[in-house]
């Protein structure tokens, strides 16, 4: 017997993005976000970080992010941290999604940075 996840999530970075420094010294990652709701019901989700805590996740669009039964929806967002996050041109990231009817995927990802 097999079961499937009531949302299929994917995160990317966008094609051709590696990551910016901005003058402030942060350093962003622009990502990718693909999710499916393969529930009966339509449904919205927001997405957060969880880890590191001083890192910032902003969402191009509206949130929550509203979703049909079996849609698709491709979003992009940046993620902000200090530099001193980096250590050798990586640090790993969790991201939150949390959905209307409570379930709650954590999503672990790799941001990537200048390598000190």
């Amino acid at each position: 017997l097999t079961t499937r996840d009531s949302f299929d999530i994917n995160v990317g970075r966008v094609v051709g993005s590696t990551y910016d420094t901005l003058q402030d010294g942060r350093i962003t990652n622009r990502l990718r976000f693909r999710v499916r709701n393969q529930t009966g019901a339509p449904t919205s989700y927001t997405v957060s970080i969880a880890d590191p805590e001083n890192a910032m996740l902003q969402i191009a669009g509206a949130t929550p992010v509203q979703l049909e039964s079996g849609e698709m929806k491709r979003i992009e967002a940046f993620v902000f941290l200090p530099e001193s996050e980096i250590v050798n041109g990586v640090r790993s990231t969790t991201l939150l999604f949390e959905f209307a009817d409570g379930t709650q995927r954590e999503v672990d990802f790799t941001l990537i940075g200048p390598s000190n």
